[in-house]
């Protein structure tokens, strides 16, 4: 996701590939009832748009251009950083947050091996994010 930074600043929130579906979203394009709800989830995640989702909003932008990179599962020290490198103090809200236990019970019955198969396009990404953030925090905080 990204969010706003001053003018000529480029910001960017990061989440884990693994964590980026939902079971909901997956039902519109896989849904009936021979399938299960993990099987879903798993064709849902090898659809190509999926399969290269980072890619595609990132373009041609490496999360090493940004002037921020947060983490979504660091979202506290995320805020913190983003207020030291720009001087902004932000307001933290957490709106449309998805049910972490819900999602922990459900993942449990995926076959994990077989998601991080279909996201390491993804993965690369995630990893060259965390990079980032874990650069700027040494630098900032």
């Amino acid at each position: 996701m990204c969010v706003s930074a001053p003018p000529g600043g480029k910001a960017y929130f990061s989440l884990l590939p693994l964590e980026k579906g939902s079971s909901s979203t997956s039902k519109k394009y896989y849904y009936g009832p021979r399938y299960s709800q993990s099987d879903v989830y798993l064709r849902f995640a090898a659809l190509p748009e999926i399969v290269n989702t980072y890619s595609i909003f990132l373009g041609r932008i490496t999360p090493e251009q940004f002037d921020f990179v947060g983490l979504q599962e660091d979202y506290d020290l995320s805020l913190r950083l983003f207020e030291k490198i720009f001087g902004i103090k932000v307001e933290e809200r957490r709106e449309n947050t998805a049910n972490r236990d819900q999602y922990k019970a459900f993942i449990a019955s995926v076959d994990l091996d077989k998601l991080r198969l279909t996201q390491t396009a993804n993965q690369q990404i995630y990893d060259q994010a965390r990079r980032r953030f874990d650069q700027l925090c040494s630098q900032y905080l």
